[in-house]
């Protein structure tokens, strides 16, 4: 009966049907509880079906009872798709002692490493894995992101480039470069490669079902729909382009995020904006394009940021003087805050503890303004607490929902310090003075560039990086060091 049951699981996952595999699996350790293979197959299911935790505990019995080459493998795999990097290497290294120079567990922890930041360390691997299998394209791509995130553009490039002489396809390896080239500014060549982000995994932005042509930038009398993608800080800052489109004599539909839709339809009043979640009638426009890729024709040099206004977005002037008026007789700098981000795959980079910014906080004669959408007051009442720093959090505002709120009460501040986030581009796109904190790798989003102090896309806006990867300490201080020169 066992030896019946493990068949048919085996079965079931040559036909990718885990989950009934795992239902067969269980079976038979209801019989044998430290059975080596229905416990092993088991995690395997569970990885396959995004259940990680779950694919630990199970690979983890299963090593307990035979520590076996496919346990170091997808035990260790495990551990990485679960982020625990630290795990992964560690049964990983135990797995290479025993298994040297092999090649899928030497990818695994360089990747490991290349997760941790500890880039140095992931590139001795993926070198070693190169000499051993120069036609990987998958390890040259990795290489490469070694390479960029040490600053190393150039031998990032150069690895890019050998990934794609290998397969001229791989998305990651075509978007990834298209990326670096527009972090670097080198935007004629980076459009091209940023039109691969619809076929990488990651770019989760769901593409327009369309069978229109794509709009080729030159003036016609067709109507164009400019189609929303990405999140709401991308098409804030897509939107320093809407002006120039004045230039072209088509009509102009664009979806966006309906939160958005009353700044940008008072902002530009010749285009004709919707709901980026209402489906558009395909009769009602003749072409199309996402409005990322405005900047193939609309920046394709340095020189094209020129044209773009330092504030393009027009406000609601009553709830900016309602705003203005709660700060006039305090007789401080307004200074807007912002400190954490939601992003469920970087945020944690981004962000940083509001104690953190304490020698900022302490800056005299500055106002604080919270301008966080989520819960914040744990961390205020502490700061309140220990400091006697009060950091003002204007209750009535619903800023995650009332964008124009959100956006006029940024209007009445002086001065914005914020982490990447949609404030810090509502900020930029009403050119209010900011102070942008940076994280030095993973989570620094391209069109922030790379060394430069100031932004292309938002003229009042000053950057500052991490020297060192997960350290905020620096990049405080050169703020506080920034807003001290007179």
């Amino acid at each position: 009966m066992k030896k019946y049951l493990f068949n048919q699981a085996i079965l079931l996952i040559s036909q990718d049907k885990y989950d009934e595999a795992i239902q067969l699996f269980k079976a038979i350790l209801e019989y044998e509880k430290k059975n080596y293979d229905a416990l092993f197959f088991s995690g395997v299911c569970y990885g396959k079906i995004g259940k990680h935790k779950n694919a630990i505990t199970f690979l983890k019995k299963a090593f307990n009872i035979n520590p076996s080459y496919d346990c170091y493998l997808n035990l260790g795999k495990a551990f990485l798709e679960e982020k625990k990097f630290r795990d992964s290497i560690s049964l990983i290294s135990e797995g290479l002692r025993k298994f040297p120079n092999d090649y899928r567990l030497m990818l695994n922890i360089a990747n490991a490493y290349l997760n941790l930041n500890e880039n140095k360390t992931a590139l001795q691997y993926y070198q070693k894995l190169i000499k051993i299998d120069p036609k990987n394209p998958i390890v040259w791509r990795c290489c490469a992101t070694a390479y960029e995130e040490i600053k190393e553009f150039e031998l990032a490039k150069k690895c890019y480039s050998n990934a794609l002489e290998i397969d001229p396809e791989n998305a990651e390896a075509n978007y990834n470069l298209g990326l670096l080239y527009l972090a670097l500014k080198e935007f004629e060549k980076g459009w091209p490669f940023y039109e691969k982000r619809w076929l990488v995994d990651q770019f989760d932005s769901p593409r327009l079902n369309t069978a229109k042509p794509r709009w080729n930038g030159v003036s016609s009398n067709k109507t164009v729909l400019l189609w929303s993608e990405q999140g709401l800080g991308d098409q804030i800052l897509y939107g320093s382009m809407f002006g120039e489109l004045e230039q072209f004599t088509n009509k102009f539909i664009i979806s966006l995020d309906v939160r958005l839709i009353p700044i940008f339809t008072r902002s530009f009043s010749k285009i004709h904006f919707i709901d980026k979640e209402k489906t558009l009638s395909s009769e009602l426009y003749d072409e199309q394009l996402p409005i990322g890729s405005l900047g193939s024709y609309l920046r394709t040099s340095i020189q094209s940021f020129h044209k773009s206004k330092n504030s393009y977005l027009i406000l609601d002037k009553n709830r900016c003087q309602f705003y203005s008026k709660k700060f006039e007789e305090k007789n401080k700098i307004i200074c807007g805050l912002s400190w954490r981000s939601q992003n469920k795959n970087f945020g944690h980079e981004k962000s940083i503890k509001l104690k953190d910014l304490l020698p900022i906080l302490k800056i005299p004669n500055l106002l604080f303004v919270d301008l966080q959408y989520d819960d914040t007051e744990d961390e205020r009442n502490l700061i309140k607490e220990k400091y006697g720093i009060d950091i003002i959090k204007i209750r009535d505002l619903n800023s995650y929902n009332d964008l124009d709120g959100l956006a006029a009460l940024i209007q009445a501040c002086n001065l914005v310090i914020t982490i990447s986030n949609i404030n810090a581009h509502i900020s930029g796109a009403l050119g209010v003075k900011t102070k942008l904190l940076l994280p030095k790798a993973r989570g620094r989003i391209w069109y922030w560039g790379q060394d430069e102090k100031q932004s292309i896309w938002y003229k009042n806006t000053k950057k500052f990086e991490q020297n060192t990867i997960g350290q905020w300490n620096d990049v405080v201080q050169a703020i506080v060091d920034d807003l001290s020169i007179p």
